[in-house]
């Protein structure tokens, strides 16, 4: 496999992982706030969601999605990159494309509000607060990127992209099976 391969598989995994830790931060906050978890969707040709209902804190349940998945989701693979260092380029593309992924989402619900960023306004989230947090995601990217570009860039190996690859349809057929559109 050639390095277009695995990077590219490496971002089908980062997206799918995204998904995966944004819906479980709105579980997870759900949960803690007494919600009722109504439908998780995690098919991987749709856009991911989480219904909850009764829903007695829809502010923090929907910041939850962002907030915890960005720190699921960007946390883990980063703790991966300290026990197996080798897997650092991989590891970092995957956390910095969770942060981009999850800053440009919300943060940029100040100019096109979609998705969570909608609702978050419609809850009363000012839109300086989604800058904010778009911003710091990106401040947080930054210093994984300059890892994943730094001289002599570091391309994953095809054993890597093979274990991703695997990785990816995992989550994949795990999402359509499981919370079905």
């Amino acid at each position: 496999m050639g390095r277009a391969a695995g990077v590219a598989i490496t971002l089908a995994f980062a997206w799918l992982w995204l998904q995966w830790t944004h819906e479980a931060g709105h579980v997870l906050a759900g949960l803690a706030t007494g919600a009722g978890i109504q439908r998780v969707v995690l098919d991987p040709l749709i856009f991911s969601r989480t219904d909850l209902s009764p829903n007695p804190r829809p502010l923090i349940a929907c910041w939850g999605g962002p907030i915890i998945g960005s720190i699921l989701g960007a946390g883990l693979p980063v703790a991966v990159s300290t026990v197996a260092r080798r897997w650092r380029p991989v590891t970092h593309a995957v956390a910095c494309a969770v942060l981009l992924g999850n800053g440009a989402y919300i943060g940029l619900g100040v100019i096109q509000p979609v998705g969570d960023a909608a609702t978050l306004l419609a809850l009363g989230t000012p839109r300086w607060l989604l800058a904010a947090f778009g911003l710091a995601c990106f401040a947080l990217a930054a210093p994984l990127y300059r890892v994943i570009i730094r001289p002599p860039i570091r391309w994953p190996t095809p054993a890597q992209t093979a274990v991703v690859a695997c990785a990816a349809l995992c989550l994949a057929i795990a999402g359509r099976l499981l919370f079905p559109g």
